[in-house]
């Protein structure tokens, strides 16, 4: 289950950025670290490094995705990545996603919709508005 810690704060994201295979067996968010153990280590680590983890790694993902214009609505866009086919529509302020993982970011963040989407779609908005200008 996608808790608004865990989305950051997550084991696989602990993984990723001290670059290792072995197994971790905890990620704890504390006041201002992150706790993370696995066998024969223990140590904290920087909210600040998972959080820009977090936009760094969502932004590289979205390099993945292929996006196809409604040419029946232009703020409407089909997107497909490895997950399947969402639709994407460009609101005025944001982007919104038919996708469980934009469903769960949205639902589990403290951040606003706004600033989820324009996280988690960065690449998109760009391809969006090479979209408009051609």
């Amino acid at each position: 289950m996608v808790t608004r810690s865990n989305i950051i704060y997550s084991i696989a994201a602990a993984q990723r950025i001290l670059g290792i295979a072995q197994r971790i067996f905890e990620v704890r968010e504390w006041a201002w670290v992150v706790l993370v153990r696995g066998p024969g280590f223990c140590r904290f680590m920087s909210k600040k490094l998972f959080k820009k983890h977090f936009a760094d790694f969502r932004k590289k993902q979205a390099e993945k995705v292929q996006l196809v214009a409604n040419p029946n609505n232009s703020k409407e866009f089909k997107a497909t990545g490895s997950a399947g086919t969402y639709t994407l529509n460009a609101e005025d302020k944001a982007i919104k996603c038919t996708c469980e993982d934009f469903r769960n970011q949205v639902l589990s963040s403290r951040l606003s919709t706004a600033l989820v989407s324009m996280v988690m779609q960065s690449y998109l908005i760009s391809v969006l508005t090479h979209f408009r200008t051609t």
